[in-house]
């Protein structure tokens, strides 16, 4: 038995079981929608498309409240790409103009049958849009006390009016839509944030370094002037070497900031990784015989692939400099391997040095991460990363058991 008040008649006394079921469906798309979906413009505009879905719409828009200047501005607004470019640009509504402006200022839903008996309707809007508006539905977006925005749905279709049950459905898709706002924005604040102290985390780190590879030159470069001015020639060798490390330094540096800051764009050839390990080993093996350190070097028996050449030299160079990192000062062993696999063909560099601490291990790849303190940037694996992925494959780093790290490139053949 339905128990109802006599002296109140619920909007849901009229509702239909198709236009509830309706409602339902819609809801259920939106929930499902907020959860996958990130791109704040993308939500707002499936919630709108939904809106005049439910309500036999022609057209809807949202618009979000500017709090400095109390106005409203068209966030989205359904239709012609170059109109909604026009709508965003040029209209600016105080909350003091319009309907949407008086749904806004006083917080409740305005339904209005004829926008051309309403003194309070903003025609700049048809003006630029070329679009006719009979009746308007607004709705104000509010969430937890807060004015975000108001959805306006634009003429009811078949020449009818925006219904009571109409307005109650569109207050629960403006709550919707303002949880949907108020959520971007926090998120968006925690990434700024975040941004901003890796930022300042990276300029501290990024000062520090180039200070210490500075007195590097400087001591260099004292050391060579004694020799050149004093003829003192046996002092060369030994700070030459200082003064070609710290430039190297400087280089890496340099690269890794601007591979950061700009995706360079790849540009694949045949290549053999064999050659390329080959070639790098060369090139770091009196650095790893300086620090005891013995390097073994596995190849495969065909290491052909299309890579970009240079950018995986940077990536091997970089995890090749890591590992002797690792060994020294206590030396230890340096692998190097090239193994083929069904789908991809595997560059593994590993070290038995003490290894990632497992409470890092899940960061190592965030831009300006470091555990060197002054003498490093957070950068190196980043990019690192960055460049296996534009080639399509991926990079793990992990834990040997018997102890040292182990970072594995898997580089697709196509």
């Amino acid at each position: 038995m339905r128990i109802k008040n006599s002296n109140i008649v619920t909007w849901l006394d009229t509702v239909s079981i198709e236009e509830m079921s309706l409602v339902v469906d819609a809801f259920y798309r939106i929930h499902r929608l907020s959860c996958l979906v990130i791109n704040l413009d993308t939500l707002l505009t499936r919630i709108a498309e939904e809106a005049c879905r439910v309500v036999d719409a022609e057209a809807a828009s949202v618009m979000l409240l500017d709090v400095d200047q109390q106005n409203l501005y068209f966030q989205v607004a359904l239709g012609d790409r170059s109109v909604q470019k026009k709508l965003k640009q040029r209209v600016h509504l105080p909350i003091s103009r319009g309907i949407a402006g008086a749904a806004a200022r006083e917080r409740t839903s305005i339904n209005v049958s004829d926008v051309k008996t309403d003194p309070r309707f903003f025609r700049d809007a048809d003006q630029i849009s070329l679009f006719e508006t009979r009746s308007v539905l607004a709705v104000p977006m509010v969430d937890h006390q807060e004015l975000v925005g108001v959805l306006e749905l634009i003429n009811k279709r078949a020449g009818e009016h925006f219904t009571d049950f109409d307005t109650r459905i569109m207050e629960m898709f403006a709550s919707l839509a303002a949880t949907a706002v108020l959520n971007a924005k926090l998120v968006q604040d925690k990434l700024n944030t975040e941004r901003l102290a890796a930022i300042g985390e990276a300029v501290a780190g990024l000062g520090h370094c180039i200070r210490n590879i500075m007195n590097g030159i400087r001591l260099s470069k004292d050391a060579l002037n004694q020799a050149v001015y004093e003829k003192q020639y046996e002092i060369i060798p030994d700070a030459w070497p200082i003064l070609s490390h710290s430039l190297d330094s400087i280089e890496a540096i340099s690269a890794n900031m601007l591979s950061y800051s700009r995706v360079a764009a790849i540009e694949k050839t045949p290549c053999n990784l064999n050659k390329l390990v080959s070639d790098a080993i060369a090139l770091i093996l009196p650095r790893a015989n300086d620090a005891g350190i013995a390097i073994e070097v596995s190849l495969a028996e065909d290491a052909t692939i299309p890579v970009d050449k240079f950018q995986i030299q940077r990536v091997l160079w970089n995890l090749l400099a890591n590992a002797i990192e690792a060994c020294t000062p206590q030396g230890g062993i340096l692998s190097v391997g090239v193994v083929r696999q069904e789908q991809h063909l595997a560059l593994v560099v590993a070290d038995s040095g003490s290894g990632i601490p497992p409470e890092i291990l899940p960061r190592i790849f965030d831009p300006f991460f470091t555990t060197k303190a002054s003498s490093g940037t957070g950068l190196g694996l980043t990019c690192c990363r960055r460049i296996i992925e534009q080639h399509n494959g991926s990079i793990v780093a992990e834990n040997l058991p018997s102890g040292g790290a182990k970072f594995s490139l898997l580089i697709p053949y196509n």
